[in-house]
């Protein structure tokens, strides 16, 4: 085991297994090193890893730890590593290289010992991430509860898939789903009622996307299609990419999105407009998918509608 510390105060343990087979234990103690001694003659000697990297000892106080290697973040309590030192499973000729070493202590809006809990020794890709989500787990749930709700009573059935994510959109609107992180508790909610990939991920971005649509956006006219192109949540929902300077639209996701905004224009009272979804959706597969074609192809129409004489 080796631990470091950079000319900023940055921080990192190497634990390196060096023998063909297994090894599970605690890294307590630093390789041998040369230190000088005060007649100037260097003396083989070790320290502890709380030592090395000076940690502060006190209930409640966390030691964050990135693998390189791996990417993960781990979360060990500072006292058991003064005590004990650093517990570590190693495959034959394994190392962890832990960098980016931070201290936390328990704070009302950041539970770390919770989190610790939570985890129990696992690792994830962000510690961060992670406890924001422990925060917003009460939240969470009364979302779900709303969504499972809204889910069990929206029209699905009949190939009318629109109707669980207008639902949804209903259950959320109002709410910042980015800052209350509600893309996974989504896709729980529609995975629950029978969403499979990569259906599933089409259907949380357009919940998102609807969910954050006002009123006025909610139609099919020209104007209101050409908006859509503007919002960036409708363009995530609707998955726009870019290929040699043309942007297209995606298939799949644009059938849904069509078939949300109807059932959201139904179940706010308005007229069906079956016809008029089935030929925005001819009209983009004219298109090729291609956006600014399929936007041309809708002010032509409507110039076209303008332009007709008018029937005696």
């Amino acid at each position: 085991m080796y631990s470091n510390r950079g000319p900023g105060g940055e921080r990192s343990i190497i634990l390196f297994h060096n023998r063909y087979a297994e090894v599970q234990g605690w890294a307590r103690r630093s390789c041998s090193y040369a230190e000088r001694g005060p007649d100037g003659d260097k003396q083989p000697a070790q320290t502890s890893l709380g030592a090395a990297l000076e940690l502060t000892p006190g209930p409640g106080r966390w030691l964050v730890l990135r693998d390189a290697m791996s990417g993960l973040e781990e979360l060990r309590s500072i006292d058991e590593v003064l005590e004990r030192g650093l517990s570590a499973e190693l495959r034959a000729y394994a190392c962890r290289v832990y960098v980016d070493l931070r201290e936390e202590v328990d704070r009302p809006d950041a539970p770390w010992s919770r989190l610790a809990e939570r985890l129990a020794g696992g690792a994830v890709p962000s510690l961060d991430e992670a406890l924001a989500e422990l925060r917003l787990e009460p939240e969470h749930d009364r979302i779900r509860a709303v969504l499972a709700t809204a889910l069990s009573t929206a029209p699905a059935s009949g190939g009318r898939p629109g109707g669980q994510l207008a639902a949804a959109a209903g259950a959320i609107e109002g709410l910042d789903s980015d800052a209350l992180r509600l893309r996974r508790v989504i896709a729980g909610a529609l995975s629950g009622a029978g969403w499979t990939e990569p259906q599933l991920g089409r259907g949380v971005e357009i919940v998102v996307a609807l969910a954050r649509t006002p009123a006025a956006l909610r139609a099919f006219d020209e104007p209101t299609i050409r908006a859509w192109f503007d919002d960036p949540a409708i363009r995530a929902g609707l998955r726009v990419n870019a290929w040699d300077g043309v942007e297209y639209l995606e298939r799949e996701a644009w059938l849904l999105w069509l078939a949300a905004v109807g059932e959201a224009i139904r179940a706010a009272g308005g007229r069906p407009a079956t016809a008029r979804q089935r030929a925005l959706g001819t009209a983009a597969a004219n298109a090729g998918y291609d956006v600014a074609r399929l936007l041309a192809a809708q002010s032509e129409g409507r110039a076209a509608i303008r332009r007709a004489p008018p029937r005696l």
